[in-house]
C-alpha cells in the first residue's frame, strides 16, 4: 500500500505521466520547493507564536503507514508570503471529535496552527485542534455573554447538529433549535448558516449552541395515524421517569411516539420495532405536533 509520502511529493516533483492538464498543479508543486527554502525563518516565527492561518481543505485521505487519517489543507494568508499545502493528521485534527472520519470537512476553511515543517515532502505539518483550542480561549467572553454569533452548519446527528462559529466546534440540539420538537435537517443542510448564542460551556470545554428565538414549522406535520392501529418505528431516544422507563419512537417524520416496553424487550437507539398506538392527543397549537403514546410489541 502507498502511504501519504508515496503519493505525495518525491524530491521535490510528482511522478508526472506528462499530461498537459498537470502542468499547473507541477509548478505550484515547484515553486512551493523553493518557497519554503525561503520562507523557513517565517515559517518557524509563526510555529513559535502559534498564529491561527485559515484555509480549505482540499484531500481527505488515510495514511497507511501512520495507520490515520489525514487532511490537506490549502494555506494562503497574510502571514504566509507563498501558498502552501500542510497536512493535518487525525490526532490533531479535531478538538471535539477525537475520532471518526473527517470527509466531512472537504470544501470547508478551517483554522490551523503550523506545527512542523516537513522538508523531505515539501509540506507543512498543521493542527486544527490546537487552532480551535486558541480561538475558544479568545472567544471566552462572547461565550459567557450570550453573544449572537454566526455559525456554519457541519454535520448531523439523530439528535441535533453540530455548527461551527470561528472554528469552534458546538452542538446545536434539536430541543434548543424549535419548540414544536422539529429538527433542524428538517429545514437545514450543512453548509447552512444559522445565528446562535453559547448556552452553555461543560467543565470538559463543550459548548451548547441555542437559537436566539427557537422556530417552529411553517405547515403543521401530516399525520394520518389512529388509535389501536400497529406500525413500525425507530427508538429515538430512552428517558428515565418518575414512574419508569420511556422509549421515544419515530413513527413518522417529525412525529415520536411515547412508548412503554414489555419487560422481555431490549431495544437501544436505533432499534427497529413494531409499535401498537393507544392514545392520540392532537395539540393547540396547529405547528406543534400531536401526542401520541405506544406500546412497543417486538424487535423487528
Amino acid at each position: 500500500m502507498k502511504s501519504v509520502a508515496e503519493t505525495e511529493i518525491r524530491s521535490g516533483e510528482r511522478n508526472w505521466i506528462g499530461s498537459k492538464e498537470h502542468a499547473p498543479e507541477k509548478e505550484f508543486v515547484m515553486n512551493q520547493v523553493m518557497n519554503l527554502e525561503k520562507d523557513t525563518k517565517a515559517i518557524e516565527q509563526l510555529i513559535g507564536q502559534g498564529t491561527v492561518l485559515w484555509g480549505q481543505v482540499t484531500r481527505v485521505g488515510n495514511d497507511h503507514d501512520r495507520g490515520m487519517a489525514y487532511m490537506l489543507v490549502a494555506l494562503r494568508g497574510d502571514e504566509l508570503p507563498h501558498r502552501y499545502t500542510c497536512i493535518v493528521y487525525r490526532d490533531e485534527a479535531d478538538a471535539e471529535f477525537k475520532s471518526g472520519h473527517l470527509l466531512y470537512l472537504v470544501g470547508h476553511r478551517v483554522p490551523v496552527t503550523v506545527i512542523g515543517i516537513d522538508k523531505e515532502h515539501q509540506r507543512l505539518i498543521g493542527s486544527r485542534k490546537r487552532a480551535q483550542e486558541k480561538n475558544k480561549v479568545d472567544m471566552l467572553q462572547d461565550l459567557a455573554s450570550g453573544k449572537e454569533m454566526e455559525g456554519t452548519i457541519l454535520n448531523f446527528v439523530s439528535y441535533g447538529a453540530y455548527v461551527e462559529v470561528n472554528g469552534v466546534v458546538g452542538l446545536l440540539k434539536n430541543t434548543d433549535y424549535s419548540i414544536d420538537f422539529s429538527e433542524i435537517r428538517e429545514s437545514h443542510n450543512a453548509g447552512d448558516v444559522l445565528t446562535v448564542k453559547c448556552k452553555e460551556v461543560t467543565n470538559e470545554g463543550k459548548i451548547f449552541w441555542v437559537l436566539p428565538e427557537k422556530t417552529h414549522r411553517a405547515k403543521p406535520i401530516d399525520w394520518n395515524i389512529e388509535p389501536d392501529t400497529a406500525l413500525l418505528g425507530t427508538v429515538q431516544n430512552i428517558c428515565s421517569f418518575a414512574n419508569g422507563v420511556g422509549i421515544f419512537v419515530r413513527i413518522a417524520p417529525g412525529l415520536d411516539a411515547l412508548c412503554t416496553i414489555p419487560q422481555n424487550v431490549e431495544v437501544e437507539v436505533g432499534t427497529r420495532v413494531s409499535v401498537h398506538i393507544t392514545s392520540i392527543e392532537p395539540a393547540a397549537e396547529a405547528y406543534m405536533p400531536p401526542r401520541v403514546k405506544g406500546r412497543i410489541m417486538r424487535v423487528v
